[in-house]
């Protein structure tokens, strides 16, 4: 015979497990919440003002110009977020997570939180669902132009950009010019090279190579100072260029890096045949990318990324074999696919397709 408390503790337990899993939607409904609280902090310079000390609310409040009863709050949720710490007599520090979000420090992601959380991009994931339905980037819907021309027609943003990327930027181009063999190089192309900081980082390890930098924005007053105080002038060539038009013919090497992923698949392929055709006869391919596992289930970081790249640019996070397939109808055939070094991203080297 049943116990007759069988019955209430199995209600007990379902009643249990469907509060787990309110709480675990209710997470992710207000994720927006940790975001913003990021955002702000940054915005009132929180981590730049602590730096590696410990103050009170008050001392805090004080010289970041807010009210000591709201910024309390504020503190409060970081707390509960793992970015700030109390300490014995009360005082607020940051935790090793926190000190992430000073500008000053290595590792810095700074730059990402203030372009990610913008006003510009949060409007953008407004578009969202109209992007899934349509597949059309939810950006250009809702302002009228590209991200990226957004971006150019807002200087300060675009400095923000670039700072969330020059770290990565500075990282990967040193990789890549100590794991590819750039000996039979003499001229590396980088096609939509940004502000110049992974080009010129190759450039200053292999001094007998040429780089053009093609970008809307090669010859931007940000670039020319990155050339010149990397010092490689006079062998960087900067192109202002169209990649979905052209890119500049001649090069022994095209490198793409944060391009390919920007993009659907259609105009991803016509960027590539752009470099194919454009190569130097016995020239390659080199793209530096995230690549997802083969798995219906990424991880959550890349997850959201391919989101926020449906948001901002159309584009998407390929597995390798996807990227296979885009090289080869642009003519090229995927090689080697090379890991580089904590990060999801991988150079992957192609050469031109027997057929062509």
């Amino acid at each position: 015979m049943n116990s007759p408390h069988t019955e209430p503790r199995a209600e007990d337990a379902a009643r249990d497990d469907v509060a787990d899993h309110q709480q675990h939607v209710f997470q992710l409904l207000f994720g927006h919440v940790g975001s913003k609280a990021v955002h702000v902090a940054v915005r009132l310079r929180i981590p730049e003002i602590l730096g590696d000390h410990a103050m009170s609310v008050e001392e805090l409040a004080e010289r970041s110009g807010a009210q000591p009863a709201t910024l309390a709050r504020l503190l409060r949720a970081l707390g509960i977020f793992g970015l700030t710490r109390r300490t014995g007599d009360g005082h607020v520090a940051l935790t090793d997570s926190g000190a992430l979000l000073r500008p000053d420090v290595p590792g810095s992601v700074q730059g990402e939180v203030l372009l990610f959380a913008d006003e510009s991009v949060w409007q953008a994931w407004n578009g969202l669902e109209d992007a899934i339905r349509d597949g059309k980037p939810a950006f250009d819907r809702i302002f009228g132009c590209d991200f990226y021309t957004h971006l150019c027609r807002h200087p300060a943003l675009e400095a923000v950009f670039n700072q969330g990327f020059a770290r990565q930027a500075r990282e990967f181009g040193r990789q890549v010019a100590d794991i590819y063999d750039f000996s039979r190089v003499r001229t590396v192309v980088d096609v939509g090279g940004g502000d110049g900081v992974f080009l010129t980082e190759i450039l200053a390890r292999h001094r007998h190579l040429h780089g053009v930098l093609a970008d809307l924005r090669a010859e931007a007053e940000t670039t020319r100072d990155t050339v010149r105080d990397a010092g490689v002038e006079a062998r960087c060539t900067l192109t202002t260029c169209d990649f979905l038009s052209s890119v500049p013919s001649g090069g022994d090497l095209y490198v793409t890096r944060n391009v390919i992923r920007d993009w659907g698949d259609e105009t991803a392929t016509t960027i590539l045949r752009n470099c194919r055709r454009d190569l130097r006869s016995g020239g390659r391919l080199l793209l530096v990318e995230p690549v997802c596992v083969e798995t219906p289930l990424p991880s959550a970081r890349q997850a959201a990324e391919d989101l926020l790249g449906l948001v901002l640019t159309g584009g998407r996070l390929r597995t390798e074999n996807e990227y296979r397939t885009i090289l080869t109808r642009a003519g090229w055939t995927l090689d080697r696919v090379t890991p580089l070094e904590s990060s999801d991203y991988h150079i992957l080297e192609a050469s031109p397709s027997p057929e062509d």
